[in-house]
């Protein structure tokens, strides 16, 4: 059997877990979908008062309704590009490259080691 590359673990083309990720179990989600009603009147009580330090029981909330539920669906819209001339993607990836550069990413997705502003953090 042929050895991995030095400081890779895995061949290339091979997995550590070719089963995927596990299953979260059906008496689980059933479980979780018992709290909905209480989820829902606790992410209410906590919308409705402005004075209470709540993350933590939104979030506790929040991932009850996920596991339950599901997390809502997000839509994206993409812009055509097949319609675009030559130029105009060039001139479409010229702004794009602009715009890393102005949040200090370089050509290989990261922040430079040294200089140059920080990436923004904001989303």
């Amino acid at each position: 059997m042929p050895n991995s590359p030095p400081g890779k673990p895995f061949l290339p083309g091979t997995t550590g877990n070719p089963g995927g990720r596990p299953r979260l179990p059906d008496d689980v989600k059933a479980l979780a979908r018992g709290y909905t009603r209480e989820a829902i009147e606790t992410l209410a009580a906590v919308m409705q008062n402005d004075n209470a330090p709540a993350a933590a029981r939104v979030t506790a909330a929040s991932t009850l309704l996920d596991r339950a539920w599901g997390k809502p669906t997000q839509h994206v819209t993409v812009d055509p590009v097949e319609n675009l001339s030559d130029a105009e993607l060039r001139a479409e990836l010229a702004a794009a490259a602009a715009e890393l550069r102005r949040f200090g990413i370089d050509r290989e997705g990261e922040a430079p080691a040294r200089g140059g502003p920080a990436p923004s953090t904001a989303h």
